[in-house]
């Protein structure tokens, strides 16, 4: 283990045992939670072998919505609605990919539970839902720094979506998700490991494709919890 002052970083190696898997989970996300401004991150690393071939697949661990969430920092600026929608009106983001953020957010208005506003140099939100009675940060929106590489990019919380909902449920949401073909191959590798990815792509990709756009917001809708059923007035008759 490397200690380190406040102003650097450290590393530590741990080992745990393989066959509890949840614990090691448990720790990482409850540390990373639990600890501000610090990350606390696992890297899991499973091996796959076949005859002579041997593949190791890593993965991270312990980055939880929560975790975002609470993480603060002295640096950059806490957004807000206002600030956040002035940035999405100015050249960081084409026409086409403005009245996406727009719908983004008005989804979250009419079907989630709330808008994380991000803190730091580039303006960033998250979608909240209720997954099970539980407030869910599902994607995660970030339009980046204003240099001309930088593209406004969406990320979806998988990895926080399974954790709160069934695998019907998940399957319902990826199949949506499938139509895109941006994130096929990355929902492919998503579902065998899982669904512990959060997938990331730049909205431009999409905004100029309305059969894409319908696909990600039929996606969405599958998050939203049910409208209530209007109860019936009951004005016919009576039966005899």
């Amino acid at each position: 283990m490397a200690k380190c002052s406040g102003s650097g970083f450290c590393v530590e190696l741990a080992r745990f045992d393989e066959n509890r898997a949840d614990d090691r989970l448990e720790f990482f996300e409850f540390c990373n939670e639990q600890m501000n401004p610090a990350e606390v991150l696992g890297v899991e690393v499973r091996q796959y072998s076949s005859g002579t071939h041997v593949a190791y697949v890593p993965r991270v661990v312990g980055r939880t919505s929560d975790a975002v969430a609470t993480k603060q920092t002295s640096k950059g600026t806490r957004w807000t609605r206002e600030s956040f929608l002035a940035e999405v009106e100015t050249s960081r983001c084409a026409p086409g990919v403005r009245d996406f953020v727009h719908r983004l957010i008005d989804h979250v208005d009419q079907h989630g539970t709330k808008l994380a506003w991000g803190t730091g140099m580039a303006p960033g939100v998250g979608g909240w839902y209720d997954l099970g009675g539980r407030p869910t940060g599902c994607w995660a929106l970030n339009l980046g720094d204003g240099t001309p590489s930088y593209k406004t990019t969406l990320v979806l919380n998988l990895g926080d979506v399974v954790k709160y909902t069934n695998s019907e449920h998940m399957e319902a949401f990826a199949s949506q998700l499938e139509a895109i073909p941006a994130l096929k191959s990355r929902l492919e590798e998503a579902r065998a490991l899982g669904w512990k990815k959060w997938p990331a792509f730049p909205l431009a990709a999409l905004a100029d494709q309305p059969v894409q756009i319908a696909a990600l917001f039929a996606a969405l809708d599958t998050l939203a919890p049910p409208a209530p059923t209007a109860p019936s007035t009951g004005t016919g008759a009576e039966p005899g």
